[in-house]
């Protein structure tokens, strides 16, 4: 479906990469792909004998004794004491939205999209979210890892849904665009979204908080939560959104779901007319639901970011190579597979055509490939894995054939 979705914006004059107005993980971060059918277990959940998290689901993280003992001294402490005022309550907060974690959009990022979590940032969510556990969790929690992993899951459970909001956001987008015939999300993102940055108006932002937060309540997130740390979590949240930026605070109004109902009928407006006002009545909405459905399972493209060199606690898939490949690498493989260089790359990107198979834009001139562009290029060359990487460079596989 990626290669349809991205096939479709090179054809409309609608892929932008290299033009996003979102910063990215930096050269001294790496990113890691996330075990999804870890992280979130298909099979039906079952829990320790505390029951603050599940077990047999083939996570075993090695937390620190430091980070153990922060999660241990936070629990049942309530918000920081000292915070009294607004600035000192925003300097006791863990999450930080868009910064610890983001969503790299497909009109921006091509075949680089998908949802980046901050290690770090969830280990500091999760500190969080203990100071909201009941009074007395320490009397009761057993093994301290079991406890910290149930923290860090939910930590991991808040930012993926705020993050796939945006991903829905741009599905909605996406469908304007093909009844429509010209682009819907880019003049959004440039009318409206960035228009409103760092005012209460950027209703996308309120929004993804708030439907992350009735989300957490729902199945399957739900059972994959104890009791006492889902309410922990949303007691966190409930605490903290009065003090997150302009935009992200605004998810208190609209909690409720016919308050959120209404906002996100009128973001569904603004999408489609590129107007913080727009003019159809927002009601006509209501006979037009699930707009906002995403067409991929992303739960496939969720990344872990972590320091250089340093080991993921989350539960990855197979580490790549320390090392991918460049981009002449890359289009080297490509050419060895029949594909040419095309006209039609945006900036330093290089395009590449083959009749009958995916187009595929790489950036130009790069010593290393991000792993999210070298694992979707290689799978489009025969369904290759990253893993497959070393051995296709060393001409020892070709085209799904070993040689």
């Amino acid at each position: 479906m990626i290669d349809k979705v991205v096939d479709f914006l090179i054809k409309e004059n609608a892929l932008r990469v290299g033009a996003s107005p979102w910063p990215t993980y930096g050269e001294s971060d790496q990113s890691i792909n996330v075990d999804w059918e870890r992280l979130f277990p298909r099979t039906k959940s079952e829990r320790d004998g505390n029951d603050w998290d599940l077990y047999g689901d083939g996570w075993s993280p090695e937390f620190g004794r430091e980070f153990l003992d922060d999660i241990e001294e936070a629990l049942g402490q309530g918000p920081p004491e000292r915070a009294r005022t607004a600035d000192e309550r925003a300097e006791g907060r863990s999450a930080r939205w868009d910064v610890c974690a983001w969503y790299q959009p497909i009109h921006y990022f091509g075949y680089n999209w998908g949802i980046f979590i901050r290690e770090d940032c969830a280990r500091s969510l999760a500190v969080g979210i203990a100071r909201f556990m009941p009074r007395g969790t320490q009397g009761k929690t057993g093994r301290r890892t079991t406890l910290a992993k149930a923290l860090v899951r939910a930590a991991v459970y808040a930012y993926f849904l705020h993050e796939q909001y945006h991903h829905k956001l741009e599905c909605l987008g996406l469908r304007l665009h093909v009844v429509e015939r010209s682009s819907r999300y880019l003049p959004y993102h440039t009318m409206v979204y960035q228009a409103t940055k760092g005012t209460d108006e950027q209703l996308e932002e309120g929004l993804a908080n708030a439907n992350m937060y009735a989300r957490l309540g729902e199945e399957p997130y739900r059972q994959w939560m104890s009791f006492p740390v889902l309410e922990a979590l949303r007691a966190y949240l409930r605490w903290s959104f009065p003090m997150d930026p302009p935009g992200y605070r605004k998810a208190v109004d609209y909690l409720r779901k016919p308050d959120f109902d209404a906002g996100e009928n009128l973001l569904h407006g603004q999408v489609k007319e590129a107007s913080l006002r727009p003019a159809q009545p927002t009601g006509d909405w209501d006979i037009a639901p699930r707009l906002m459905q995403s067409f991929f399972t992303v739960t496939s493209d969720i990344w872990t970011v972590i320091p250089l060199g340093s080991k993921p606690v989350l539960p990855t898939l197979p580490v790549a190579p320390v090392r991918t490949c460049s981009t002449a690498e890359m289009i080297k493989l490509y050419k060895q597979a029949g594909y040419a260089e095309v006209a039609g790359g945006k900036g330093s990107h290089v395009k590449l055509a083959k009749p009958g198979a995916p187009t595929m834009i790489l950036p130009g001139d790069r010593r290393e490939l991000s792993p999210g562009v070298a694992k979707t290029a290689i799978r489009v060359l025969g369904g290759f894995n990253l893993i497959d990487l070393p051995e296709l460079l060393a001409g020892r596989l070709l085209l799904g054939r070993a040689v």
